[in-house]
């Protein structure tokens, strides 16, 4: 089973699965994973954002604070009761409103370091970030590539690949439906973990 991105989960949840009748799961491909869950993966990047506007000099750090906080509140109540306010600041309501909240609450009930922890040892499985992919860069895969420690793992680290798996350093969200090939690296990868 391959998957990209948030398909990573349930290409996880499938291979957890040792319940009769369930498909067995040769090897896995997880391909530019999330790494965390949903609303803290948000929450980082939320950060960052609001980080850089204060040194750009686009907010005072007061208005960050109150971004901030209002962010953490609209998390803790996304967790707490699978709501959430029906307007929120600075254009985090087009992340969670009352329209998505409970798909969003769904999705960051799952962890995927707990799904990756529970993947039957020894157990390919291919694993890849990017330098370049905003939405899973390799500088938070540590984590998830500890939990899969008793499968038989191959780390790829991808460089300038978007999260769509083409040689894009931008990462430009403008550039994904374009036809361009898949990254070389990763089909090398690919190729090469497919034999295994």
């Amino acid at each position: 089973v391959y998957a990209l991105g948030e398909g990573t989960v349930h290409a996880m949840t499938l291979a957890d699965d040792t319940s009769d009748g369930a498909p067995k799961v040769h090897s896995l491909g997880l391909l530019q994973p999330l790494t965390a869950r949903y609303l803290d993966l948000i929450t980082d990047r939320v950060n960052a954002d609001v980080a850089a506007s204060v040194r750009a000099g686009d907010k005072t750090q007061q208005q960050a604070d109150g971004v901030l906080a209002a962010w953490r509140d609209a998390v803790a109540q996304v967790r707490g009761s699978g709501t959430v306010a029906a307007t929120l600041p600075e254009g985090l309501g087009a992340i969670v409103n009352p329209d998505n909240v409970k798909a969003v609450a769904e999705a960051d009930a799952v962890d995927p370091l707990e799904l990756a922890a529970r993947i039957p040892a020894g157990t390919p499985v291919l694993l890849t970030c990017s330098d370049a992919d905003a939405q899973a860069p390799c500088a938070g895969i540590d984590p998830l590539a500890r939990a899969l420690a008793r499968t038989d793992l191959d780390l790829v680290r991808l460089t300038g690949v978007s999260h769509v798996l083409r040689d894009d350093p931008s990462d430009s969200i403008a550039n994904y439906a374009k036809k361009d090939p898949l990254s070389p690296q990763l089909t090398a990868a690919l190729a090469a973990f497919a034999v295994r």
